[in-house]
C-alpha cells in the first residue's frame, strides 16, 4: 500500500509514461549519436604526419618524445568504428580499379594484395622445352654437315673443316661429324689431327665403323705400328667385323714393318743410297712419320745432297717446330755450306731441346 504522500509523485510518473514524455533518456541518446556523427568526418580527415629525422651529436642530450605508435584503448577502437553501408563497397571497388588502371605495365602496385600476372612482369620469359632446342640443333648441325660434305667433294677441304666444326659445336654428341672432319683432315695431311678425331668418334660411339677406319688409316700414315697393330684387332673383334674392309691396311702394315727393319739394317751398314730408296718407299705408305723424314734428310746428308736436306728438315718444322734432329740436320746442312754462323744457332736451339744429346753434343765440340 502506498502512502498518501506518495500519490502525486506516482501520479506524475503515469501521466509521464502514458504520454510518452520521457525526454532524459531520448536526450542522452541523441547527444551521443550527434557526437558519433560529428567524429566520423573527422577520424577520415586526420593525419598523423611523421617526425623528420633529426642529427645529433653525442654530447647533445635526447628529449623524450611522445609514443605517437601507441595502441588505442579498446574502448576508443569501440566508440569510432563506422559500419560500412553497400555503397561504401561500391566506392572501393571503384577505388580499386582505378588504381589498377594509373598503375603502369611492368610497376609493381603499392597494394600488398595486389597478384601481378605473368604477361606484366618484365623479367619473366616462356622456356622452351628441352625436347625443341635439342631438334632445332639437330636440324642445323645436319644442315652444316650437308654443306661441308658439298665442299669436301668440290676439294675444298678448308671450308668444309669450317661447316664440320660448326656442326660439331651445334651437336657435339654425333659421331658421324667427328669422322667427316678426321676424314677432312687426312686430306689436308694433318694426320694427328685426324688420328684425334677418329679417337672422339669412338668415344661417342664405340659402334661406330667409320671410326675404326679413319683410326687405322691415320695411324698407318703417321707411321705408328704399334697403335695400327692394335686397331686391326680391335676390328677384328667387333661383332660386325666382316663388313669392314682391311685387308689393303692390313697389307701396307706388313710391308712398312719390313721397310723399317731394312732402314735399320742399311743405316747401320751406312748404305745410304739403299736407306734413301727404302726411306722414299716406306714414306708412300706413311707419309706422316717425321722420323722417316728425318732418317731420309741423313742419307741425303751422307749423300752430299744438302740443299734437299734442308728443305725436308723445314717442312719437317713446319709440322712440328720442337724436333731435335730437325735442328741438328739443318745445322749439319748450314756447314757443308759454309754458314758456320748460323749452323751453330740452329745446333744451339737443337741442344735446348734435347741438353743430353750425346750427337749434338759431339758435333759442336767438334764443328764449334
Amino acid at each position: 500500500m502506498n502512502s498518501e504522500s506518495d500519490q502525486p509523485k506516482l501520479q506524475s510518473f503515469n501521466n509521464r509514461m502514458e504520454t510518452g514524455d520521457d525526454d532524459e533518456p531520448q536526450v542522452v541518446f541523441e547527444s551521443k549519436t550527434k557526437s558519433l556523427r560529428r567524429r566520423r568526418p573527422q577520424k577520415k580527415q586526420q593525419h598523423v604526419q611523421e617526425p623528420e629525422p633529426v642529427l645529433i651529436d653525442d654530447d647533445d642530450e635526447i628529449e623524450e618524445l611522445p609514443n605517437i605508435s601507441r595502441s588505442p584503448s579498446p574502448s576508443s577502437i569501440k566508440e569510432e568504428a563506422v559500419i560500412l553501408s553497400d555503397s561504401d563497397y561500391d566506392v572501393n571497388e571503384k577505388f580499386n580499379n582505378f588504381v589498377e588502371m594509373e598503375t603502369p605495365a611492368g610497376q609493381v602496385s603499392d597494394d600488398p594484395m595486389t597478384i601481378e600476372s605473368d604477361s606484366e612482369a618484365g623479367d619473366i620469359q616462356d622456356v622452351t622445352p628441352p625436347e625443341v632446342l635439342h631438334a632445332a640443333r639437330v636440324r642445323q648441325a645436319d644442315e652444316l654437315k650437308k654443306s661441308g660434305n658439298d665442299f669436301f667433294v668440290k676439294g675444298e677441304y678448308h671450308k668444309a673443316l669450317e661447316m664440320y666444326k660448326k656442326a660439331i659445336e651445334a651437336l657435339p654428341t654425333d659421331a658421324a661429324f667427328y669422322g667427316n672432319r678426321s676424314a677432312c683432315y687426312m686430306m689436308l695431311k694433318k694426320y694427328k689431327e685426324a688420328q684425334a678425331d677418329a679417337r672422339m668418334s669412338l668415344q661417342v660411339d664405340p659402334s661406330f665403323e667409320k671410326g675404326y677406319l679413319r683410326l687405322l688409316r691415320s695411324s698407318l700414315a703417321l707411321g705408328d705400328i704399334v697403335g695400327t697393330e692394335g686397331v686391326l684387332q680391335a676390328i677384328k673383334s667387333l661383332p660386325t667385323c666382316t663388313t669392314i674392309h682391311v685387308a689393303a691396311e692390313e697389307a701396307k702394315l706388313n710391308t712398312l714393318r719390313n721397310y723399317m727393319a731394312e732402314c735399320v739394317a742399311s743405316k747401320e751398314k751406312k748404305d745410304y743410297r739403299k736407306l734413301l730408296y727404302l726411306c722414299e718407299r716406306a714414306l708412300q705408305i706413311a707419309d706422316g712419320d717425321l722420323q722417316l723424314k728425318m732418317l731420309k734428310a741423313d742419307s741425303l746428308i751422307h749423300l752430299n745432297r744438302s740443299a734437299e736436306a734442308q728443305e725436308l728438315c723445314m717442312e719437317v718444322l713446319h709440322t712440328d717446330s720442337l724436333c731435335m734432329e730437325a735442328y741438328y740436320i739443318r745445322s749439319i746442312c748450314l756447314y757443308q755450306a759454309d754458314n758456320l754462323e748460323k749452323a751453330v744457332q740452329f745446333l744451339r736451339q737443337a741442344l735446348q731441346f734435347a741438353p743430353d744429346s750425346a750427337l749434338c753434343l759431339n758435333v759442336f765440340r767438334v764443328r764449334h
